[in-house]
Order: C-alpha cells, then sequence, then structure tokens
C-alpha cells in the first residue's frame, strides 16, 4: 500500500503536544528586503576594497617601471663590454679611456676603419642609444682602479652627469646613468681586459 506523502505533512502539523494541546507549526518569516544602512555599509566596503586594488596596481606598474630601467642599464652596460671585447687591439691600447663621441660612417661599412675610429664609433653608437632608451641616459667609459668611489663622484657632482675617473689601473669601468624618480642614478660594471 502506497504512502500519502500529503496525509503524512498534515498529521505532523497538528501532533498533540504533552499537555494535549495541538502545536501549529507556523511557516518561516519571509525577508521583504534590506534596509538602506545595510546598502551604504556594503558599498562603503566594496569602495575601500578597490581603492586598495587602485593603489596595489599603482605601485605595481611604478615598480615594474623602475625594474624595467635598471634592466635597460644593465642591458647597456653589458652591451659596450661586448663592444670593446669585440674591438681587442682598441681596448688593448687604451682607446677605450673616456673616448669622445665621434661616429664614423667607414665603421660601418667594408672599408672599415682603426682600432681608435672604432672606439669613438663604438661609443658614440652606444650612448645615442642610452639616450634613447633610458630618461636622461648617459654612458662614460673609463679606467678607474677603485669605481665605487667613481659611482659616488658621480651622484655627487655639480656637473651632475659625467664621472671623474682617475685613469689608472687596467680596469675599465662602464657607467650608465638615467633619472629615476626625480633622481640620477649610476649602475656601473667593470672589465678587466
Amino acid at each position: 500500500m502506497p504512502i500519502n506523502l500529503v496525509k503524512v505533512a498534515e498529521d505532523l502539523t497538528m501532533l498533540p503536544a504533552r499537555n494535549n494541546s495541538l502545536i501549529h507549526f507556523s511557516q518561516p518569516r519571509r525577508c521583504n528586503g534590506i534596509s538602506l544602512i545595510e546598502i551604504l555599509v556594503t558599498m562603503f566596503v566594496m569602495t575601500i576594497g578597490l581603492l586598495g586594488l587602485a593603489g596595489l596596481q599603482s605601485a605595481s606598474l611604478q615598480f615594474n617601471n623602475v625594474a624595467n630601467l635598471r634592466t635597460v642599464a644593465i642591458i647597456q652596460s653589458y652591451d659596450m663590454m661586448d663592444r670593446m671585447r669585440a674591438n681587442k687591439r682598441g681596448l688593448d691600447q687604451g682607446f677605450y679611456d673616456d673616448p669622445t663621441a665621434t661616429a664614423n660612417a667607414d665603421c660601418s661599412t667594408t672599408t672599415g676603419c682603426t682600432p681608435e675610429e672604432m672606439a669613438m664609433d663604438d661609443f658614440t653608437t652606444w650612448d645615442a642609444l642610452n639616450a634613447s632608451m633610458l630618461p636622461s641616459g648617459k654612458g662614460f667609459v673609463c679606467k678607474e682602479d677603485t669605481p665605487d668611489t667613481g659611482i659616488n663622484r658621480v651622484n655627487g657632482s655639480t656637473s651632475d652627469d659625467e664621472p671623474t675617473c682617475n685613469g689608472t689601473g687596467s680596469r675599465y669601468v662602464v657607467y650608465v646613468t638615467w633619472t629615476e624618480e626625480g633622481e640620477t642614478v649610476t649602475f656601473f660594471e667593470t672589465l678587466e681586459p
């Protein structure tokens, strides 16, 4: 015999209590909406969260830009050192010690150029790349036996852009300077021929 579930449900709603009175189960009360205060609190919490996310995104972009500039400076310093290694005769003869910026079209053709002309052309091309890839980007190459003092002179110099190297020692120092967040930043790498 099948069980009639509707009848069972009706019987359960009318169970006698211990004192022989009937218990009536009431339907749960339905919510008819939310108050204006709850909406305002929710909007305030969401606004604070969204402002926090916007600040986090802004800081992330700023740090990413700084990291990009520093990466470019490192790549540029290694580019100059590779140019110096490629012109071994110019390196050995000291033509990369504080070279003058002089472009030489013959260095890019089959006629060629002397090691000294190649050093000047390398420096000119490299420094032009620094200026185009970094804000206020400049590069310097010189002999310096204590490059740590050279870096301090770059940041503390009154000319604001050129390091003063002592020209002694066998190490070449490749400096790359640029402006980062309103301050001059310098990266340097040494090359021992």
